[in-house]
């Protein structure tokens, strides 16, 4: 008989014999009167006890139930909200089928789903191999972990690991190690030493070749003596250009940016005429338009290297035309703008042209004395300044690269 019941019972027996004590008393039977007043008494406390313990016994399931409605399966620990809720990896809860049952806020989120509990795991994942270790970790114990690649709802890479709950083997745990920006990082650092290598590797070859030739030919003319040597003397100072390059996007990606209150105008405006003598000879036409004075909080020799390769970039691939340097105050924004009217850049090369050693027309390129580290040093620095970088080009129609920088503080600049 459950409490509710036992309750009601003894309430209406302390009534009814209530009933009869007081009917006894009234016909003067008081002996047996009392001692049905006694009983009524009883049966009354009897029915208060069996409503408490009831009431009781409902608070204490209550956490119980509130439990299991915030997504906690039945045979997992009652620490799992405080436990996972806070892991910073997706995490599940699944059956012996690959089934899941449970799933953290974090899991829900990297598969894009409004609840994963309820649904397959492999129609969450679209990972054969994943499901496949569920079901082995669920036969045969223990931790078991396999290197994955998941194609849903993006690209990603990473460890996934699954072991059974040892006090209750219907249940599988499963926890996914994102390793994608790991991947991506060891491919940039591979491809980096490859680039490096090569680059290193052709200035060499020539000036091994130039000395063999030299050696060989103890006796040769001064004249092809001296085109010999200004051939390894232009080598070696490539090879210079490309370590102070290398130098430069190191210091770039490393270092923490140490900012003081720079002149952006008045650097421009020297570098632009600095380039002046260069551009004149190439048949170009360089121009500054922007204020005399612009101050920004930002790296003095870090910002030389921005402007001086936009500049020197638009001079090495214009043969004709004006090649236009812009700056101005936009909000509490500085915005270069370095436009030329030369070659472009073909669209296909477009989302390239920043990375390392990136060259577009590599013959031209190199005959220029480029290094291919240039716009790969200017992205890297104005990012560390907190800022952006962008272009815009046109084949045969010329480019134009755009540079924002946070300016720091408030300070209008003066203009020409």
């Amino acid at each position: 008989m459950s409490h509710v019941r036992a309750a009601w019972v003894a309430g209406l027996a302390s009534f009814l014999i209530g009933f009869e004590a007081v009917r006894l008393l009234v016909s003067g039977d008081a002996i047996w009167g009392v001692l049905m007043l006694f009983a009524a008494v009883v049966c009354g406390v009897f029915s208060v006890l069996a409503a408490k313990v009831e009431t009781l016994q409902r608070r204490v399931s209550e956490p119980q139930e509130q439990s299991g409605s915030m997504g906690q399966p039945k045979g997992i620990p009652e620490c799992w909200d405080q436990v996972v809720r806070g892991l910073p990896l997706p995490f599940f809860v699944c059956d012996p089928s690959g089934m899941i049952l449970a799933a953290n806020e974090v899991a829900n989120r990297v598969f894009d789903c409004a609840d994963c509990a309820g649904r397959t795991l492999i129609s969450v994942t679209l990972s054969a191999e994943t499901e496949r270790l569920v079901i082995d970790a669920a036969r045969e114990g223990g931790v078991l972990s396999d290197e994955v690649r998941l194609a849903y709802p993006s690209p990603r890479q990473g460890r996934v690991f699954a072991w059974r709950n040892e006090s209750a083997p219907e249940r599988v745990f499963l926890a996914f190690l994102e390793t994608t920006e790991v991947h991506q990082l060891e491919r940039v650092r591979q491809d980096f030493v490859a680039n490096v290598s090569h680059e290193l590797r052709t200035p060499l070859a020539s000036i091994r070749a130039v000395a063999e030739t030299l050696l060989d030919e103890p006796g040769a003319e001064r004249e092809l003596q001296e085109r010999f040597l200004q051939k390894i003397i232009q080598e070696v100072d490539r090879l210079t250009q490309i370590s102070k390059d290398l130098l430069v996007l190191s210091a770039a990606e490393s270092n923490p940016v140490r900012k003081q209150d720079c002149d952006l105008a008045l650097l421009v405006r020297n570098i632009v005429s600095e380039a002046m003598p260069r551009a004149q000879q190439a048949g170009l036409c360089l121009q500054y338009d922007g204020p005399k004075h612009l101050r920004v909080e930002a790296n003095n020799t870090q910002m030389y290297e921005v402007v001086a390769n936009l500049v020197d970039n638009a001079i090495k691939y214009s043969n004709e035309g004006t090649i236009s340097v812009r700056l101005a105050e936009e909000g509490n924004e500085a915005v270069l703008r370095v436009r030329d009217q030369g070659i472009g850049i073909p669209s296909e090369h477009l989302e390239r042209i920043f990375e390392r050693f990136y060259r577009v027309d590599k013959g031209r390129s190199r005959a220029s004395g480029g290094t291919g580290l240039g716009l790969s040093i200017v992205k890297h620095i104005v990012e560390a300044h907190g800022g952006k970088v962008g272009v815009q080009s046109r084949l045969g129609e010329g480019s134009e690269f755009t540079v924002r920088l946070p300016k720091g503080f408030e300070q209008p600049g003066t203009s020409a």
